[in-house]
């Protein structure tokens, strides 16, 4: 019988320690996910003792607070009462995935921030990666630097490309070039909807694409202007 220890695996698997010391999501060292029993996503494994991939408890933050922000338009009205108690906790409550790690023993992270403890949960699967495993591509794909794409932006292109699916990379500013790259290498439309605010997610777009379209929409179209310094070759919807 396998021996349970919080601080390892609960199977056959427990001999495997995770490869990411020092490790960043860019870098050639592999970080370990696994499937548990119950739960359909990757999680990251992290043992106590151990470094956190580089910036991933400062990215994962990022994620949480603006999932709270996309909640407040997708809310009931009671619910939006306690927006402002929900966004303070996501912004002061910092993340420090090895604190956590360190006290709980093993933990799993999801790709959304939160986490839980290994003990206890039986391990499906495993593989070694430098990003989480993906699992769903699509011919189309929107970039989306929050949790979700605007649905006028969804409708336009299930107009314009019926029967085709569409698959939203969200947190798009925040993700490793690994994962970029692996979503487009799929892809045959690359589009976005966008105000602009900022042009470095267009700088990573554009450094990832090879021979997809690009497609774009633009609230504020004087902001095209720099967009198309950077990349000229956008098929640009003007109005959804």
């Amino acid at each position: 019988m396998t021996e349970l220890n919080k601080n390892t695996q609960n199977s056959d698997l427990s001999t495997k320690q995770p490869l990411f010391i020092d490790g960043v999501s860019d870098s050639t060292d592999l970080n370990r996910y696994v499937k548990v029993e119950g739960h359909n996503n990757w999680f990251l494994v992290l043992n106590a003792n151990t470094y956190e991939p580089n910036g991933l408890s400062e990215n994962m933050q990022e994620r949480i607070l603006r999932s709270q922000v996309c909640g407040l338009h997708h809310d009931t009205p009671k619910n939006r009462m306690d927006f402002v108690h929900r966004l303070k906790i996501a912004a002061t409550r910092n993340i420090d995935y090895e604190n956590l790690a360190n006290k709980y023993g093993t933990i799993l992270i999801r790709p959304i921030g939160s986490f839980m403890p290994l003990y206890g949960n039986k391990i499906t699967n495993e593989v070694f990666d430098n990003d989480f495993p993906i699992e769903e591509y699509a011919e189309i794909v929107i970039c989306e630097n929050d949790e979700k794409a605007e649905w006028k932006w969804i409708e336009y292109l299930k107009n314009r490309f019926p029967n085709k699916k569409i698959l939203t990379i969200n947190y798009f500013d925040l993700r490793s070039d690994y994962d970029v790259k692996r979503y487009f290498e799929k892809a045959k439309y690359v589009t976005f909807s966008t105000t602009f605010s900022k042009y470095d997610w267009f700088e990573k777009l554009t450094k990832h694409i090879t021979n997809q379209k690009i497609i774009g929409f633009s609230h504020l179209r004087d902001n095209w202007k720099t967009a198309l310094e950077i990349n000229p070759n956008i098929d640009i919807v003007n109005d959804i």
